[in-house]
């Protein structure tokens, strides 16, 4: 498994967001979205359960896309 910098980089870019749209996407608000992401992706940070869980299914979807 990636670590969570990693992984968050890897499936944000793979989105095609910056980290505020990104962040804003996962949940977090517009204020600090931008800032928890760049924690997570230096490794600052890491990721809750409820966010892998979420990027482990757009992970699946996007991948079935692909198909």
């Amino acid at each position: 498994m990636k670590s969570d910098a990693k992984y968050t980089k890897s499936m944000r870019e793979r989105l095609g967001l910056n980290q505020q749209e990104f962040g804003m996407r996962l949940g977090f608000s517009e204020a600090g979205a931008a800032v928890r992401i760049s924690e997570i992706e230096n490794g600052k940070a890491s990721l809750s359960k409820k966010t892998r869980m979420i990027l482990e299914m757009i992970e699946k979807y996007k991948g079935k896309e692909n198909e």
